[in-house]
């Protein structure tokens, strides 16, 4: 006889659901770009890229680690402002056969030093302004804000890898570390997938293909991972602004003048967000949001589960279980 716990875990919390466990992220967003070539990509408050667009400047960029010597599970080093670019070159390095290792512009420079010693990447993409952060660094910087770009020149056709797998890396994300000192975690493109193709089920799918989905996690947080995996599906990723994300006011305001449908946040800038009337608007409201990464007050659950308009789900889950190994809506 089964015990209760294999039961609970075997049978009645049986989740196991298909998904394209033998392709890469970024062959999926290839996919969508040649469907949706011309569909609005990104949005940066006034800026804004097709699939086309971002694709032929990921492209570019890829072609160009590539040169450098980049290849499957080598580490590329991302240390760069919110904007198009921070964007353009995470799909570079996917395209590349590379993972990226999110370094935040925040971050002080003893805690990226470390990073770079334990993760050792090949090149590290940043801007200029940041360079002093990297004072000392054995790895090269390449600009990706420059005004003159090394690799304009460059082929914009997709970069073709047969040697690359969905077993190899697509990020190195650092935690706080138990120990005291950040901990790298791994994550393959199969585990990518996994997350996407089950939040596609449960949450966006709700929402359509021309849905608009804010990008407000740090690349450093995994919850980022979200957003970004909604370029698969052929949605628009609103990036919020670095100086809008700490404002709850010009947040809502933001979200409401980009119309964005769904977004991710923690409890306690969600609670930042409905002082500010993100739920009492009369002309605007999200339809989808994704609270995690701590505790939600039980006053807080009450008010997302009364909502009519915006559908909460509570998400869960340790870096190493990529991102989210639970979710659930918020309701009554």
């Amino acid at each position: 006889m089964k015990s209760e716990l294999a039961h609970s875990l075997d049978e009645t919390n049986a989740a196991a659901a298909a998904f394209p466990g033998d392709r890469c992220i970024h062959q999926l967003f290839e996919t969508q770009v040649r469907q949706t070539p011309q569909a609005l990509a990104l949005v940066h408050d006034a800026r804004m890229l097709t699939y086309a667009e971002l694709n032929a400047q990921a492209n570019q960029l890829a072609h160009h680690l590539l040169a450098l010597g980049v290849g499957p599970d080598d580490r590329v080093g991302l240390c760069i402002e919110r904007g198009p670019q921070m964007l353009v070159g995470l799909l570079a390095v996917l395209k590349a056969g590379g993972a990226y290792v999110p370094m935040d512009p925040d971050y002080p420079a003893d805690r990226i030093a470390y990073m770079l010693q334990d993760s050792a990447p090949v090149v590290v993409l940043t801007q200029a302004h940041l360079a002093p952060l990297f004072a000392g660094a054995a790895q090269p910087l390449l600009d990706v804000t420059a005004e003159t770009l090394s690799w304009a020149g460059q082929s914009q056709d997709d970069p073709v890898l047969p040697a690359l797998t969905s077993r190899h890396l697509a990020y190195v994300i650092y935690t706080s570390g138990s120990t005291g000192q950040p901990k790298g975690v791994m994550v393959e493109h199969r585990s990518v997938l996994n997350l996407w193709a089950e939040l596609e089920r449960s949450v966006f799918g709700e929402l359509g293909a021309h849905a608009r989905v804010a990008l407000n996690a740090s690349l450093s947080f995994d919850a980022s991972v979200q957003s970004v995996s909604q370029l698969l599906s052929g949605r628009c990723v609103v990036l919020v602004p670095q100086q809008v994300r700490g404002d709850g006011a010009a947040m809502v305001a933001y979200l409401a003048r980009h119309r964005v449908d769904a977004f991710d946040c923690t409890p306690a800038q969600l609670e930042l967000l409905l002082a500010e009337g993100l739920l009492t608007q009369h002309d605007y409201r999200p339809r989808a949001a994704l609270v995690g990464g701590e505790a939600i007050s039980a006053k807080t659950w009450r008010v997302l589960a009364e909502s009519t308009t915006t559908r909460f789900y509570n998400v869960y889950g340790p870096t190493e279980c990529t991102v989210d190994a639970t979710l659930a809506r918020i309701e009554g």
